[in-house]
């Protein structure tokens, strides 16, 4: 079993050691995003609006547990090649070769293209995509499984990729998509899982607001109760589960990300 020689969050260690666009990354402008970053869930259904640092956190995700688990195997599965191309070309690889640590990690003798990137700790990161079967997965053993877009994934596609964690004793799948109806895979997730919406207490009211056509003000977000402004940067907030069912609680944790969470953001 891999074990974690790295005991820091996933947000800790990319706002650390991760760079983008030359600049060292961080998160101080959506803290709502550390919780994600840092969920233990076994299974997490992330459900972000377009334009909200899907990819970017998936990529950041990614290449931290790369780095701080040695031998892990992670599967990244996208619908199209055109897609898994994209991600592998314009996220990860630049997050890995502007990030001065990835010179621990990677050399020459490590294979990094588009489906398979290698690091010199043992950790692999495959990259494929399936949209009608399983096809170009077989023969992939995993720990992590990753399915970006997956609103256009079929749910039992999904099930038989997840047989490459079979002999993983870590077996985490987070699955990540954009919505476009109101059911399909990504919305049988987060109908199962516990559905946080991310609530922000106004200094003002002292009104917790979920955020939604109503904080919507002329010239950015605003309390629905007094009208004031609000700002995820310093305005108090925290996840909460909407889960309707009063019974057991989902083992599926599932986020929300809209736009809006980013409106106070440069």
């Amino acid at each position: 079993m891999p074990k974690k020689q790295v005991e820091l969050p996933i947000s800790d260690f990319v706002e650390n050691f991760f760079h983008l666009k030359g600049q060292p990354f961080s998160l101080n402008d959506y803290p709502h995003m550390r919780t994600i970053y840092n969920t233990a869930a076994e299974k997490v259904v992330m459900k972000f609006s377009r334009q909200t640092a899907k990819s970017t956190s998936l990529s950041n995700i990614m290449l931290a547990t790369t780095y701080m688990t040695p031998q892990i195997r992670q599967l990244y599965v996208s619908p199209a090649v055109a897609q898994t191309q994209e991600f592998a070309r314009d996220k990860l690889e630049p997050l890995i070769t502007t990030s001065p640590i990835s010179r621990s990690f990677v050399d020459s003798n490590q294979v990094q293209n588009v489906f398979k990137k290698e690091f010199k700790n043992g950790s692999v990161i495959n990259l494929r995509y399936a949209l009608l079967n399983a096809d170009r997965i077989r023969g992939i053993s995993a720990d992590v499984n990753y399915f970006d877009e997956c609103q256009d994934l079929r749910k039992d596609v999904i099930g038989v990729i997840e047989e490459t964690m079979s002999r993983s004793e870590i077996k985490k799948s987070i699955y990540v998509g954009t919505p476009k109806r109101s059911k399909g895979t990504l919305a049988d997730f987060w109908f199962g899982s516990t559905q946080n919406e991310y609530a922000v207490k106004s200094s003002a009211s002292g009104h917790w607001n979920i955020l939604g056509p109503e904080n919507i003000g002329a010239n950015g977000l605003i309390d629905a109760k007094s009208g004031h402004p609000l700002d995820l940067r310093v305005d108090k907030g925290e996840w909460v589960s909407t889960y309707a069912n009063k019974g057991k609680r989902p083992d599926m944790e599932g986020f929300r990300v809209c736009l809006l969470h980013f409106a106070n953001s440069p």
